[in-house]
């Protein structure tokens, strides 16, 4: 039995060796060709050089003796390439991403990929990665090049010497003998010896090596050792293994069944935790040593927690910092003595129905962090004591979210998080609400039927039995405020404001309160929501702007203009900024996106919109009565 002594890199290093295929070159080659289906409209042959474009692809092959037949350009319909029928060496093969064919080289692109070829080397190169391969007779003409590449080599035998994989800038080197296959990586190098190791490999086991599968590659080994370069030390030596190891066995983990003990640092237990608990299971590995001076801390996520058999084994004193815990998880895992750190991952209606735990690891002195798993703006439901008492777990959430405060039939004072979406969830049965402003276009009280009176500030929406109703300070005509933000909203969306978006723009005005209205106008005609909606691609000429006019009228008002309406527009509003500018023009574009801003600017003012949508004591909350100003 072996052991692995203390301060080895060995587990992180077969970790890395793990990842030691060129599956990257191979897939892209895949996209590659995907890419390149479609009608080519581009292509130039000479003895010397080959370029064959299609929209946004320019294959470039340099080389000697290059000929294709015009009919075999493309193979069948659907448009890929076929280099089956193409003659001729290659020497370099380029990929390019856009720019065009001039004389013999490609300008204004990207190039992808660049493969350097000759019988004895081949140099493939994909941005900051790069693949070697050394050996003898490997194949240079174009059609066993590209089957190579795009897979379904079909050619004959061929000797590899050596593979080497750069990556960024880590780099790994399998250099190949049939009685041994030495691997380099970093400082540390591994000697796997054995009998009938090829080094001469079929289409099969050469087409496996570059798509990945090394594990498929045959032989036994019968002896393995490990060592540091700058020391000479050898971390793992086992010679005479039973019945030998096969390729897939080692990049498996399965070297470990003649380890027996383990002796490394915390950081490298960690991360090689699943595996080592594998080996527990198993019986191969009996003991597992921190190196660490002092008590190490093992940095470990959520679910390995459950490797119980690895960390029943650990000897001496240990901490244990959890990352990515599911809020579910955080009880079980305080009652953990070893665990001295909890970052918490989850999604925001997990965080809402697990708040206690929350609160439970804070007042602990364990919760070092929360994030959200949640795509887009999530939400997160707790109650109105929740969100008065834990701001400092709020503070630990990085992306942006909403907050849903339930008071549910009590009074209360609230406070809504700074900078977020805040709602106050009223219940079902609440009977008539009355809204009443502070004054100030932060604070209000709602008073219910059944449910009393709340004091409220910075507080975006009111949810009423299931329905999120808008709060918003009374639209300004200097200064700007979110009852301007929320008619922007119905007159460039046509639709009610989301209560992260109107947060958001809120922020904006408080940091930056003498921000004109004209400029959220631009921002908003801008925006992704506005833009790729194909309605809005108005013509740059009158009937354009009539449209847009019209438009206008009805997402604010839901009504057609009245006659006249938008003569007075054009002519009073668009007509001034656009001024000589020709139609089709940057200057027009730029001036008329103006005049729309503007025009908008004008319709926010509009009190038939806030007569429409207002709450008031006529006007009972409803899915058309859906604003209450403060």
């Amino acid at each position: 039995m072996g052991t692995l002594v203390a301060g080895s890199q060995l587990l992180g290093f077969i970790n890395y060796l793990d990842a030691f295929t060129v599956d990257s070159f191979y897939q892209y080659s895949r996209q590659i060709e995907a890419d390149l289906s479609g009608n080519f409209t581009y292509k130039k042959i000479s003895t010397a050089q080959m370029a064959v474009g299609s929209t946004g692809d320019i294959v470039v092959v340099n080389g000697s003796g290059l000929s294709i037949p015009v009919n075999s350009l493309l193979n069948g319909s659907d448009g890929n390439l076929s280099w089956s029928n193409v003659g001729g060496t290659v020497q370099e093969l380029q990929i390019w991403q856009g720019g065009s064919f001039s004389g013999s080289a490609v300008s204004g692109g990207t190039e992808l990929l660049d493969a350097m070829v000759s019988s004895s080397q081949y140099v493939l190169t994909y941005g900051a990665d790069q693949l070697i391969v050394n050996g003898s007779g490997l194949p240079t003409s174009v059609a066993a090049l590209g089957g190579l590449i795009h897979g379904g080599y079909s050619g004959g035998n061929v000797g590899v010497s050596s593979i080497t994989l750069k990556e960024g800038q880590e780099s790994a080197t399998l250099s190949l003998s049939s009685s041994a296959y030495t691997i380099t990586a970093g400082d540390y190098q591994a000697v796997l010896s054995g009998s009938n190791l090829p080094t001469s490999f079929s289409p099969a086991y050469l087409e496996a090596l570059f798509t990945g599968n090394i594990g498929a590659i045959g032989g036994s080994i019968n002896s393995l050792s490990v060592s540091q370069i700058s020391t000479g030390a050898t971390i793992l030596s086992e010679s005479g293994i039973t019945g030998g190891l096969t390729m897939a066995q080692f990049f498996s983990g399965q070297f470990l069944a003649d380890v027996g003990a383990v002796q490394a640092p915390a950081s490298v237990i960690g991360a090689e935790l699943d595996r080592l608990d594998s080996a527990v299971a198993a019986g191969t590995v009996t003991a597992i040593q921190p190196t660490d001076s002092g008590t190490p801390t093992l940095d470990v996520t959520g679910r390995q927690l459950t490797d119980t058999h690895a960390l029943a084994l650990l000897k001496g004193g240990y901490n244990l910092a959890v990352n990515a815990l599911s809020s579910y998880e955080i009880e079980r895992t305080l009652l953990n003595s070893h665990v001295t750190s909890i970052a918490v991952a989850d999604y925001g209606i997990s965080l809402g129905y697990n708040w206690s735990s929350l609160e439970d690891a804070q007042s602990s002195g364990r919760l070092t962090g929360v994030a959200l798993l949640d795509s887009g703006v999530p939400n997160i439901e707790i109650s109105t004591g929740e969100l008065a008492a834990d701001q400092s777990i709020l503070k630990m959430i990085q992306s942006d979210f909403t907050v849903t405060a339930d008071s549910y039939g009590s009074s209360v004072t609230a406070k809504g998080y700074a900078g977020h979406g805040n709602i106050l969830n009223l219940g079902n049965f609440v009977g008539a609400v009355t809204v009443t402003p502070a004054g100030d276009g932060v604070s209000f009280t709602v008073t219910t039927t059944y449910a009393g009176t709340d004091h409220l500030s910075n507080f975006n929406g009111l949810e009423i039995a299931g329905q999120t109703y808008i709060v918003a300070a009374t639209p300004g005509s200097g200064t700007v405020t979110a009852g301007n933000i929320t008619e922007l909203y119905g007159a460039v969306f046509g639709r009610v404001p989301d209560v992260a978006g109107l947060a958001y723009y809120q922020g904006v005005l408080q940091a930056n309160p003498s921000t004109p209205l004209l400029t959220f106008a631009q921002w908003f005609l801008a925006s992704p929501e506005y833009t790729n909606n194909s309605a809005h691609n108005y013509a740059q000429n009158s009937v354009g702007d009539a449209q847009f006019i019209t438009d206008s009228y009805n997402n604010l008002l839901h009504r057609a203009p009245a006659a006249g309406d938008v003569a007075w527009y054009q002519a009073n509003v668009i007509a001034p900024i656009l001024g000589s500018a020709a139609s089709g023009t940057a200057a027009y574009a730029t001036a008329e996106s103006l005049a729309h801003a503007t025009l908008l600017v004008d319709f926010s003012a509009s009190s038939e919109f806030l007569n429409d949508v207002q709450v008031t004591a006529q006007h009972s909350f409803s899915s058309q009565h859906w604003l209450f100003l403060i």
